[in-house]
């Protein structure tokens, strides 16, 4: 598994190496500048202590701070390089990803993850990928260097010491081998749990204004405690593996130099080695410990950026389940859309639970359709299958004749200016919002929308006027203003087709009547598509379609379908009836 991680992390690394080139040859110089340090102890105690060779207690007082400056300097450009190569590499991975997102299918979002999971995938995995490049190669590359320059030392100063030492090498890396599994494990499930976390809060603050009116805060605190403890509980499992493997890894190499430090006592007390080839020998194997030890200390970090590199990749790998022919063509409506025959269901694994069942209808071009009936009836999924958010179970969609997986998703959606009961307007000012479908607007067009969409004299007596922030979406507006908003930007759009889903849903008697007011504005000179449920807004419309339990059981004209005394009718009593 971490194989497979590493080998997607190496496309990415590629355009850095001669960055990583500099980096490795400073790494290298430290590697070597720390065993020279060890080394300089041997000649210090047996030279000057010893031999009282004054000249070369000279050339030592200046050889020491000299060697700890330019190692200082390997440190240093060393630790900046490698920080440069993991911010731009995981700057690319956070763009990639997000750039993902933007293009899959919007299946995605809705049935394989949460917002908040995919956040936390967006910051804390990729904070981890950025420890693990920023600090694991430094200990892979500087520390094995390290070691090695460090053998070559030992066995300089004493063949049979250096064996020994080596003997207790494998004991000491054991730890890492046997803790790098269950680290994974428990990293796995942290981050998790921490995506749970993620989770939790967006969608609380979200619905923070629900909370507050049916006063469940103390709800949502104890949801939160309950979360946040699994996380609490998920860092705790891991941290006591981390913490594990350095003390065992500290102990059987201190044995290691217990050992040493015996055995070579007695040979210098014997007069077998020198007291400054003795000293310099333990000095090495201290020094020898301590990049076994970081060893020890990186793994999990690497074990946690092998997990964050999983669920990164996992999302690169999401295949979207709306996919573009390989030469589409480019969307033009001029005649007719035909709904042929077509079923669909959100649950692909249930075929009976059609939320549209053998669907034929069509939109005319310049004609006012609407699609009424009951909520749950399936009318909103035409408008998803529309413009090809999901792709059709059976049947055929057509737009002058042509299927529309023919078109690219681009030109297709270009074609439609949609109004949903649930308008979205960003944390920006009002222009940004209104301008959010089409760039390179002059401040004419966006006035003249705003005036068809009868909320231009709103926007002029705010202080800012269209630089008003709007808030978190959109909530220093009521919910007429809004809908205005967001038909003057599909107005701005200037799109072939609107499409309005119960764009009145949510509006008092006076906010639909100005709404209603700016849609018919619009109507008279473009094609429209009204979903709807309350049928006092359609009596005026070129046809009707009626559904019911995802399937089309009339069609016609209003006054037709009055006279014909069936479901629409009942409908329009039944409303007329609760308007009294």
């Amino acid at each position: 598994m971490p194989m497979k991680q590493i080998k997607k992390l190496l496309k990415y690394i590629e355009p850095y190496k001669k960055q990583i080139f500099v980096s490795i040859f400073c790494m290298l110089n430290v590697a070597i500048l720390t065993a020279f340090s060890r080394w300089l102890l041997k000649p210090v105690i047996d030279e000057i202590f010893y031999s009282k060779n004054i000249k070369l207690l000279s050339l030592i007082v200046f050889a020491i701070p000299a060697v700890y400056l330019l190692n200082g300097i390997f440190i240093y450009f060393k630790n900046y390089i490698t920080i440069y190569v993991a911010n731009n590499i995981v700057k690319t991975l956070r763009e990639e990803t997000y750039q993902h997102l933007q293009k899959i299918s919007i299946d995605y979002f809705i049935t394989k993850s949460s917002t908040g999971k995919t956040i936390s995938k967006l910051t804390n995995d990729l904070n981890n990928i950025f420890l693990m490049l920023s600090k694991i190669p430094s200990v892979l590359v500087t520390d094995l260097i390290t070691i090695v320059g460090l053998i070559f030392i030992l066995f300089y100063l004493s063949v049979k010491f250096a064996l020994l030492s080596l003997i207790v090498l494998p004991i000491a890396l054991l730890p890492i081998y046997i803790f790098s599994k269950k680290l994974r494990h428990y990293s796995r499930k942290t981050q998790s749990e921490i995506g749970n976390l993620y989770k939790n809060i967006q969608e609380s603050i979200s619905a923070i204004g629900l909370t507050k009116a049916f006063s469940q805060e103390k709800r949502e605190i104890n949801n939160f405690n309950i979360t946040n403890t699994k996380v609490y509980n998920a860092i705790l499992k891991f941290s006591r593996t981390e913490l594990l493997s350095s003390p065992i890894m500290e102990f059987i190499g201190a044995l290691g130099v217990g050992l040493v430090l015996f055995l070579g006592g007695m040979d210098v007390i014997n007069g077998k080695w020198t007291p400054g080839g003795f000293f310099a020998f333990l000095a090495a194997v201290l020094s020898f410990y301590q990049p076994i030890k970081r060893f020890a200390e990186a793994n999990p970090l690497f074990q946690q950026g092998i997990v964050s590199l999983e669920r990164v990749f996992g999302i690169m790998e999401q295949e979207s389940s709306v996919i573009e022919v390989e030469t589409p063509l480019e969307a033009q409506f001029s005649k007719l859309i035909k709904f042929d025959n077509v079923t669909f269901s959100y649950n692909k694994d249930n075929r009976r639970k059609n939320i549209i069942k053998n669907i034929n209808l069509e939109i005319p071009f310049g004609k006012k359709i609407a699609l009424v009936g009951p909520s749950g009836a399936g009318k909103s999924t035409i408008l998803n299958l529309l413009m090809r958010f999901y792709d059709i179970d059976d049947g055929n969609i057509f737009i002058d004749g042509k299927n529309i997986k023919q078109f690219s998703l681009n030109s297709l959606r270009k074609l439609f200016g949609v109004v949903t009961q649930e308008t979205f307007l960003f944390n920006e000012t009002i222009k940004y919002n209104i301008t959010y479908g089409r760039e390179n607007v002059t401040e004419e067009e966006i006035i003249n929308a705003t005036k068809m969409a009868y909320i231009f004299d709103m926007i002029d007596n705010l202080p800012q006027k269209f630089d008003t922030i709007v808030g978190e979406r959109g909530y220093t507006l009521s919910g007429g203003e809004r809908q205005r908003i967001a038909i003057a930007r599909a107005i701005l759009k200037n799109p072939q087709i609107f499409i309005f889903d119960e764009p009145t849903s949510a509006l008092d008697a006076e906010s639909e009547s100005i709404v209603m007011k700016a849609i018919y504005n619009i109507v008279k000179y473009k094609t429209v598509l009204l979903i709807t449920h309350r049928l006092n807004l359609v009596s005026n419309f070129d046809y009707i379609y009626v559904f019911s339990d995802g399937e089309i059981i009339e069609q016609g004209q209003h006054q037709q379908l009055l006279k014909e005394g069936k479901f629409y009718a009942s409908l329009v009593s039944l409303q007329q009836i609760n308007n009294i």
